[in-house]
């Protein structure tokens, strides 16, 4: 078994970890490609007792790997793992994404930082299919298509007991018929049999053999309407459950119950900004009772809380995009969602001394003006440069541009020049 070395602090407090290995299979690879995985936080070997590992990602082509049967502990107190690739995960030609792992311990997550997968082409093997695959949810159809082999076994056998008293009954109607011919050959041959013998045993022989012939008719057609009937029923059962879409999730808020749920761009109480990568697909809910449970949008980061009754606010632990464009000076800045919910903000600034200008900036109050600056300032061997942009937000979701300027300390001068922010995100 093909195996390499993988390493994550899964406490994410440096974004810039030891660049991971690349991941490259070839189409129709799966099941003898591992990782080994080591798990610190902070340094120090991450406890795994106790918890389970899913794999989650987003291959080339859009389909989904969400596989909690790949993983296995092999050191809980040193942190480490093995987890084996399923064949769908090597069915897309390209590079996955999104790719990381999930640790799960009852309704509590964490996740490790992504990694690389490449998936190589495979100009040799033909029909190989890329579908999305979801450990759980292909445990439930192979339960579905157990039950439904179990049902037709025992449909098997009760028909082999009826069948038995059919041929039963047929062989008595073939005793009873051999009798006639028995009586009609006695009279050919002249044998003596009195006209009222004849009749009465005749008209006896009829009955006999009119009503078996009818029982065997009905025990006959009454089996085959019935399996014909339930056939029928197990069969639109299985195309319900394995063939056809998933009905659509209407409220997020509606879910009480574990389970794998379809949501599009009609449900309600979506996270405020999803990804298009993520505008349907399928939700994944853990739940202990109706009142206490997880949410989780599967190949995002997006998850949220029901706790005694009520829903918490969704959380993502990638940075959420509030705004994409240019804003300039005098403009206004409609966000995706309000500032609250997060803990800081990343603001993507072109300013004229520094094209690409990233700043953390804290939450302030509405009303109040705040300040964005290079964080260096730029020198032409006279003077120096300092960039500025003022800012205030007016409500918890909108933003209003209010100046950029710019000193140039050589000549003590301050212009307005063209600078701009081009996105805002979020930060949990």
């Amino acid at each position: 078994m093909a195996n390499q070395d993988l390493l994550f602090d899964i406490s994410k407090a440096d974004l810039n970890q030891i660049n991971q290995q690349v991941i490259i299979g070839r189409v129709g690879d799966g099941g003898l490609k591992a990782v080994t995985v080591t798990v610190i936080s902070n340094g120090t070997p991450y406890d795994l007792t106790g918890k389970d590992v899913v794999f989650e990602g987003l291959k080339a082509d859009g389909t989904h790997i969400i596989d909690k049967d790949g993983g296995v502990v092999l050191n809980a107190q040193g942190g480490i793992f093995r987890y084996v690739f399923p064949y769908q995960a090597f069915t897309a030609l390209g590079n996955y994404e999104q790719a990381f792992f999930k640790v799960v311990r009852g309704n509590q997550t964490d996740t490790t930082l992504e990694f690389q997968i490449k998936v190589l082409e495979n100009k040799v093997e033909m029909g190989i299919n890329s579908t999305s695959f979801i450990s759980d949810f292909e445990k439930l159809k192979q339960e579905l298509k157990q039950a439904y082999d179990d049902f037709l076994e025992k449909i098997k056998s009760d028909q082999d007991a009826t069948q038995n008293i059919i041929d039963s009954t047929k062989a008595t109607i073939q005793t009873l018929q051999e009798q006639l011919n028995t009586l009609n050959t006695k009279i050919q041959n002249s044998d003596i049999v009195t006209t009222g013998q004849y009749n009465n045993d005749m008209k006896t022989l009829n009955d006999q053999i009119s009503q078996f012939n009818s029982t065997v008719d009905n025990i006959q057609k009454t089996v085959d309407s019935d399996l014909a009937e339930m056939k029928q029923k197990v069969d639109t059962a299985v195309a319900d459950k394995m063939d056809k879409k998933p009905v659509v999730l209407a409220n997020v808020q509606d879910i009480i119950s574990t389970g794998v749920y379809w949501y599009d761009t009609n449900t309600k109480n979506l996270p405020p900004k999803l990804n298009s990568d993520n505008a349907n697909g399928f939700i994944f809910a853990v739940f202990n009772d109706q009142d206490n449970g997880m949410v989780t949008i599967q190949g995002s980061d997006w998850h949220i809380e029901k706790y005694q009754g009520a829903f918490r606010n969704w959380v993502s632990n990638s940075p959420v995009l509030l705004f994409s464009g240019t804003a300039r000076s005098g403009d206004t800045i409609k966000l995706g969602t309000g500032i609250n919910v997060f803990s800081y903000l990343l603001f993507e600034i072109r300013f004229k001394t520094d094209y690409y200008h990233t700043t953390v900036q804290r939450k302030v109050p509405t009303d109040t003006v705040f300040y964005i600056n290079n964080a260096g300032l730029k020198s032409n061997g006279k003077g120096m440069y300092q960039d500025e942009i003022r800012l205030k937000y007016t409500d918890n979701q909108t933003l209003s541009v209010l100046e950029c300027l710019s000193l140039d300390t050589e000549k003590m001068e301050i212009s307005n020049p063209d600078m701009y922010i081009t996105a805002i995100k979020g930060v949990f």
